[in-house]
C-alpha cells in the first residue's frame, strides 16, 4: 500500500497567502483558476470556474450538472475539470498557473495534510502529480473572494 503522503513535495504545491475581502487578478505571466462546487438537496450538484489573466479577462469558464456526492468530492469534480480544461488548452504552455478554491479540506489534500477517502483517492493522487509539474500554488480563499466561479 502506497503512503499518499509520500506522492506531493512541500515545494512543488505550496499554499499561498490569499486576499481577505475581493478576488486580486494574478501577477503578469499568470493565470488565475477560481472553481467551485454546490450540492442541493436534489440529486444533482454543480461545479463551475473561470480562468482569467492579470487584466481579469475571462479566458474560459464552465458549469455543469455533476452528482449529488458529498460536498468536498464535488469541490474535487470542479478542481479535476478545471484542471484538464487549463492543461488541454494553449495557454498551458505559456502561463503558470495558480488555483484558488473555498474548500479547506481539499487544500490540505492537495498539501497532503490528511488522506482523501478510498473511493476518490486515486483521482486525487492524479491531480496532485499534474498540480505538482503545472501549477505555482493553490489556495484556499474565502467565499467572499470566489463568489465569480459561483
Amino acid at each position: 500500500m502506497t503512503d499518499f503522503s509520500l506522492a506531493i513535495s512541500p515545494r512543488c504545491i505550496s499554499s499561498c497567502p490569499a486576499p481577505t475581502s475581493r478576488w486580486v487578478p494574478p501577477p503578469i505571466g499568470f493565470l488565475k483558476l477560481n472553481i467551485d462546487s454546490e450540492v442541493s438537496s436534489c440529486s444533482k450538484g454543480g461545479i463551475g470556474g473561470l480562468l482569467r489573466d492579470e487584466k481579469g479577462s475571462i479566458l474560459f469558464q464552465f458549469s455543469e450538472a455533476v452528482r449529488n456526492d458529498p460536498p468536498v468530492w464535488v469541490e474535487f469534480e470542479a478542481l479535476y475539470h478545471g484542471l484538464s480544461l487549463f492543461l488541454s488548452s494553449w495557454w498551458a504552455n505559456k502561463s503558470r498557473l495558480i488555483i484558488e478554491f473555498d474548500c479547506k479540506q481539499l487544500i490540505d489534500w492537495c498539501l497532503g495534510k490528511g488522506v482523501p477517502p478510498f473511493p476518490i483517492r486515486s483521482r486525487v493522487q492524479e491531480v496532485v502529480e499534474r498540480l505538482c509539474s503545472e501549477v505555482l500554488c493553490v489556495r484556499w480563499v474565502p467565499r467572499l473572494c470566489n463568489i465569480d466561479a459561483d
